[in-house]
């Protein structure tokens, strides 16, 4: 809506805006170049079943209500400014907003008949002279009493529930919505949480490796290339932007067959190979973030934590001896079955249906003996399909 009143239909940017927005990037067509609008040049926006917000002229307290940053005295210092408030609540005898920047989340109540909005004052400070470390001043609660009484509402219901209110918007909300009663229409975000599964395949290229005391830490690292398939879900913490989710991922894998091959076998000559695959499943949880992120195309990182259960199948050191019978040691060395791993993926998303990407596990223990130690790096290509 412009400031003459006009209302345009068409398509915002919509982000999950952490603070309350400055300027928002609109278009009327889905191909048509962006305008940013800011306060200046509208009264209000809103994404149909999401978000509204609307500009006013407030008085805002500037006051830090964090524990690590609060003041050692009451700050009642504020500020003037032009802002898009958030609409919580609209009825019959005020309306509710919010506003959060870098300082602090504010509420906002406008009266039925008034024209500007004013703050629920919320102050926190801490004081080192008095027994409690820190000092709150709920003004909020007294003048939403005020509100009770201006409109004659006696309730004790309602009372009640203001002298325990938290400085919170599900606390604020659920006072408002219980004022205004049946004339209440609520504006808070709808649950934008959702889940999604997928399933993909992968193709590994790992790299053995022995170190420590051990006649195979002469030898050249292994490697090999082999398949995966894997399966999943993701947490969407907000499934329409879906710039930050997490996900829990499982996988199997076939890796091998690694080879070592030493003349290294003491004071006596002859030859020691060890050949063996590993059968991985991994459980991952993971942290996703979008670089760019747009409906048809998303850049992102993916971090996470794995473990691993793993198994060997029959595997053997056999040494042959030039002057003495062989040596055949079954299960040795000892590999771990169950392991840990910091797995980091990159790559790109299409149409919110496509995953390709590309992985790298840094150098991974598999076995870690007193003196020797085995350790796999892994590098990998992969491809997912997200299931809406």
């Amino acid at each position: 809506m412009n400031l003459k009143g006009d209302t345009t239909k068409g398509y915002i940017n919509y982000k999950e805006w952490d603070n309350n927005p400055l300027n928002i990037a609109f278009k009327k067509e889905v191909q048509s170049e962006p305008v940013d609008f800011s306060v200046k040049d509208i009264s209000a926006f809103g994404v149909t079943g999401q978000l509204y917000y609307q500009r006013y002229v407030v008085t805002a307290s500037q006051d830090q209500v964090e524990m690590n940053n609060m003041n050692t005295h009451s700050d009642t210092s504020t500020r003037v400014d032009t802002v898009f408030l958030r609409l919580l609540n609209r009825g019959a005898y005020l309306t509710l907003y919010s506003f959060k920047d870098n300082l602090k989340s504010r509420y906002y109540v406008l009266e039925n008949g008034q024209n500007e909005p004013y703050e629920l004052i919320y102050h926190a400070y801490s004081d080192p002279n008095k027994d409690a470390a820190v000092q709150y001043i709920r003004r909020y609660r007294t003048q939403m009493q005020n509100i009770l009484q201006k409109n004659n509402i006696n309730n004790d219901h309602i009372s009640t529930e203001i002298a325990q209110s938290d400085y919170a918007e599900s606390d604020m909300t659920r006072v408002a919505r219980d004022i205004n009663g049946k004339s209440s229409d609520e504006f808070t975000t709808p649950n934008l949480f959702g889940l999604r599964f997928f399933a993909g395949a992968r193709v590994s290229y790992t790299q053995s490796k022995f170190t420590g005391n051990t006649s195979f830490a002469s030898s050249p690292a292994s490697s090999n290339t082999s398949p995966a398939i894997n399966a999943g879900i993701d947490f969407l913490i907000n499934k329409n932007i879906q710039k930050f989710f997490l996900r829990a991922e499982v996988s199997f894998a076939i890796n091998g067959q690694y080879k070592f091959v030493t003349t290294d076998v003491g004071n006596a000559s002859g030859t020691a190979t060890l050949k063996f695959k590993q059968y991985n499943t991994s459980i991952a949880p993971q942290v996703v973030y979008n670089l760019y992120n747009e409906d048809k195309l998303k850049i992102f990182i993916d971090a996470g934590i794995a473990i691993n259960l793993a198994n060997y199948g029959d595997y053997k050191t056999v040494t042959v001896y030039d002057s003495f019978p062989s040596l055949v040691q079954d299960k040795s060395p000892e590999f771990s079955k169950i392991y840990w791993s910091l797995p980091l993926k990159a790559g790109v998303a299409f149409n919110k249906r496509i995953e390709i990407y590309g992985g790298f596990t840094p150098s991974t223990a598999i076995s870690e003996l007193v003196y020797v130690k085995n350790s796999i790096t892994t590098y990998q290509a992969g491809i997912n399909y997200l299931f809406k």
